[in-house]
């Protein structure tokens, strides 16, 4: 059986005499720079993958992948329009939401916030935005129409806590 002619070129260099140092010598750092090229090749892909998975698991689960609004003004009638979307075989899950932009203020510190209104009942159908939320602020978000959720650092830059 004849072997190709790349074994045979690597055959012969890795197996030289003593008296041809130099050959060895460049044989061996080609062989380390190759494995260390792939090696690399290998991590980056890796941390890649691990990146596309964050991405949607975390980030992609919790943002809509489309929004339907109205172009003269606010949608009238968004049950009609809700039912309309989930007629499409394509669409999962459809759920009604107010968005506007807000100044939040506790005593002398405000912060600018662009707030979402939801359902909590229609929410948990488009997005896992309930697995990031508490338990029990979940619920209280179900229960009171006017109760809020707020991020960390949000929080932490008005001093407030949890039940404020």
């Amino acid at each position: 059986m004849r072997s190709s002619l790349s074994l045979f070129i690597g055959r012969r260099f890795s197996r030289t005499q003593k008296r041809n140092i130099l050959v060895s010598f460049i044989s061996l750092s080609s062989t380390i720079g190759i494995s260390v090229g792939v090696m690399v090749v290998i991590l980056g892909l890796s941390a890649m993958n691990g990146f596309e998975r964050e991405l949607n698991n975390r980030v992609l689960s919790v943002v809509a992948h489309g929004q339907l609004e109205g172009v003269e003004g606010p949608v009238k009638d968004w049950q009609a329009m809700q039912k309309s979307a989930l007629e499409h075989p394509d669409v999962i899950g459809a759920a009604p939401y107010v968005k506007f932009t807000a100044l939040l203020e506790r005593g002398a510190k405000r912060v600018p916030a662009q707030i979402s209104g939801i359902d909590p009942q229609q929410e948990i159908n488009v997005s896992s935005i309930s697995e990031f939320i508490d338990s029990n602020g979940w619920k209280a978000l179900s229960s009171d129409p006017d109760a809020m959720v707020l991020g960390k650092g949000m929080a932490d830059r008005l001093g407030v806590s949890e039940g404020d």
